[in-house]
């Protein structure tokens, strides 16, 4: 290239970022996910994009472009640490600006961690763990962004409490990005969802990436774990899926879903149970159910799941399920976290016997739980929604001592379940003594069945001289 093609080259260039048109820098395969990024009749998008696409270049380029094109807008730019807003976004911002004239190039402020243009317009730059999210908070926001939605540990508080505000006045945009979380617990696949069926929404995985070779793309599969592995599934293909080596219950797959999730035909004689996770920031999860003594079996037959609750609402809404369940039977056990105040409330104030699980070798009790559901030894009625979605997605956390922390809850029904299975009296015949010539299957009365006044009955009790009310 001759000077003079340089000359005109750079003065191309310099007219580009004058009209704010960075499109030069975009490859082919990045095209579509520009053109839904920049449209602006929606309120909230969200793009589901793989690893190695180049979504975070898009995203800034794009946000570069509004801020030229708009002066005194302000952006808002969300990442789920510090730590990858200097590691990863700041270097992205070095290679869009690597051309951009001086007299045109915005200004950085590394106290404000901000991007400052001359015409007015404002990018701050903020992590969301802790209490780094308060930096995104102002006055109003012309475009938000939150960059891999699926890492942020409380991403429903940021999108809706935080940032979303600041779009009303300024009639603004969220735009919402990242590949697949570790769990579709995670709030991000619900916005995801919200967006697909919106028509807000875009799926862009590893296939749709042309700048990669297929050479490439077969040698990332295999780094990953293969075809089927969940790693190449979630990060490159874009599945919502659980991460295996993370998982609380893998064995709540498909096929012990099918198996495990239906209305339990109840048996004559049982002893019904109750089990309590307690909590306030997280619900509380109230499990109702018993053992099938014949069948051997655990089974759910209903929950509560209560946000911020109080005692009173605990109580009642225990009073309510049991009498809808149970009218006529009482209640063998309840079983609660350790929460020695509310057990004592619940005692003297609602007459309800609450007492402490055991929580030790939490671990070893999953894997108690795991091996259950493995072997077709729990029954969840299908009404149990909360629960069923927890078995399918809680996660343990890096160090593996605690399950994850997701907007749904903490693992909190799969905590209840565990304590049910724990306390659960499997040793314990329900059923009571009867004489050689009965059996449960022909000649036992129904509990609560009134024999007083049956003309059968009394033949029967003269004849045999036995007493009948004995067996009701």
């Amino acid at each position: 290239m001759n000077e003079q093609e340089v000359l005109l080259r750079k003065e191309a260039v310099r007219f580009l970022w004058l009209q704010g048109d960075l499109t030069y820098k975009l490859r082919p395969h990045q095209r579509p996910l520009y053109d839904f990024i920049s449209y602006t009749g929606s309120v909230r998008r969200v793009c589901n994009c793989c690893r190695r696409f180049g979504k975070t270049f898009c995203i800034c380029l794009y946000c570069s472009e509004f801020a030229i094109r708009h002066p005194g807008v302000i952006i808002r730019y969300a990442a789920p640490t510090e730590k990858q807003v200097r590691k990863i976004v700041r270097p992205v911002m070095r290679t869009i600006f690597q051309d951009c004239p001086d007299d045109l190039r915005p200004f950085w402020n590394n106290q404000d961690s901000a991007y400052y243009f001359s015409n007015g317009s404002e990018w701050h730059f903020a992590g969301t763990e802790k209490e780094n999210v308060e930096k995104l908070r102002g006055q109003g926001a012309h475009l938000v962004i939150l960059d891999e939605a699926g890492s942020m540990s409380d991403v429903s508080y940021v999108a809706n409490d935080v940032l979303l505000p600041q779009t009303i006045e300024t009639e603004g945009r969220m735009l919402v990005i990242s590949t697949p979380p570790v769990t579709p617990g995670h709030k991000y696949v619900t916005m995801a969802m919200e967006a697909q069926v919106d028509g807000d929404y875009l799926m862009q995985n590893v296939n749709d990436n042309t700048h990669m070779s297929q050479r490439q793309k077969d040698k990332l599969c295999r780094a990953s774990g293969g075809a089927k592995s969940t790693a190449w599934r979630r990060e490159y293909l874009c599945e919502f899926v659980v991460d295996e080596s993370r998982a609380v219950v893998p064995e709540f797959d498909l096929a012990a879903e099918a198996v495990a999730v239906r209305r339990a035909v109840v048996p004559a004689y049982f002893d019904p149970l109750v089990s309590c996770d307690v909590g306030y920031e997280d619900p509380t999860f109230i499990l109702y159910g018993y053992y099938d003594f014949l069948a051997a079996k655990l089974v759910v037959q209903a929950e509560s799941r209560i946000p911020r609750a109080r005692t009173d609402q605990i109580a009642a809404e225990v009073k309510l399920k049991e009498s809808l369940l149970w009218s006529n039977r009482k209640v063998f056990m309840r079983k609660t976290d350790v929460d020695h105040r509310l057990i004592a409330d619940m005692a003297m104030q609602y007459q309800l016997t609450f007492t402490a699980t055991a929580k030790d070798d939490k671990e070893a009790q999953v894997n108690m739980l795991r091996m259950w559901i493995r072997d077709g030894r729990v029954l969840i009625d299908p009404s149990c929604r909360h629960l069923i979605f927890q078995l399918k997605t809680t996660i343990w956390d890096v160090a593996r001592k605690e399950f994850d922390r997701t907007d749904e809850g903490h693992g909190d029904g799969v905590d209840a379940l565990i304590y049910m299975l724990r306390n659960a009296p499997i040793r314990r015949n329900p059923y009571p003594v009867l004489p050689d010539w009965v059996t449960p299957f022909s000649h036992v009365m129904p509990p609560g069945c009134d024999t007083r006044g049956d003309a059968n009955a009394e033949v029967i009790e003269r004849t045999f001289g036995i007493n009948l009310k004995r067996y009701n």
